[in-house]
């Protein structure tokens, strides 16, 4: 797209509050365009994704749990995807509820990020679901599983979002509805080494400041801890 091109678009999205991009290199009016025209353009196809797939509802619903929508949109937002990718997200996370409401077992769902297509599905036990994909495939990855005791990322979590670098971000979707998140960014292109990823959490784990926390509460601020440091983003939403 022309510089120009891009010059009427950001005019179109803010009107008489565009600022003057008389003087302004490409460059500039390039990241104008990213905040205002394809940002919004994003939010506009989440929101017809969102009617579409919800209609009144407030989120996903498995019995008397409902994941809101407004979770789901900020959880995947920082991707900028398309619309039936994240069709096909909100499907895996029902999906996923759904099947572990009904057998209390682990559930893992893979999905290429630009295609939407899904690539894995592989159904385990209550404590751990196992998936592999070829480490030549060439595409970013999304993976999404549930925890039925609503807990945080595991150990093993943490090793596969960190050896399978094709993996953006991965989703734990707890039977109460929270989700949590970690998400590599692109400009993160290395991977530890499992001993040195161990190590850390090794060593965070013998740190005083966790003494008093419950054993959950201690994982997720272990794991918030981990990220911080190797340039991860982890959130939780409820």
């Amino acid at each position: 797209m022309t510089k120009q091109k891009m010059v009427e678009e950001i005019k179109d999205v803010l009107g008489n509050e565009a600022p003057s991009m008389t003087f302004m290199n490409e460059e500039s009016v390039k990241a104008l365009y990213g905040k205002y025209v394809a940002s919004n353009r994003m939010e506009e196809t989440y929101e017809e994704v969102i009617k579409n797939f919800f209609g009144i509802t407030k989120g996903i619903t498995s019995g008397d749990v409902t994941v809101p929508k407004e979770a789901l949109k900020k959880v995947y937002k920082p991707l900028n995807l398309k619309g039936n990718v994240f069709r096909t997200i909100l499907e895996a996370h029902n999906t996923i509820l759904v099947h572990g409401h009904e057998t209390g077992n682990e559930r893992v769902i893979v999905i290429d990020r630009h295609a939407g297509e899904i690539i894995a599905d592989e159904v385990g036990s209550n404590g751990q679901v196992k998936w592999r994909i070829n480490k030549s495939y060439k595409g970013e990855i999304i993976t999404i599983h549930n925890h039925p005791q609503n807990t945080p990322f595991s150990t093993k979590d943490l090793f596969t979002f960190n050896d399978i670098r094709q993996t953006r971000i991965m989703c734990v979707q707890c039977h109460n509805g929270a989700i949590y998140s970690l998400y590599k960014p692109a400009q993160l292109k290395y991977a530890l080494t499992e001993k040195a990823l161990q190590d850390e959490i090794n060593f965070l784990r013998t740190k005083n400041r966790y003494d008093n926390l419950e054993t959950g509460k201690r994982d997720a601020v272990i794991i918030a801890d981990i990220v911080m440091k190797f340039g991860w983003i982890f959130s939780k939403e409820v």
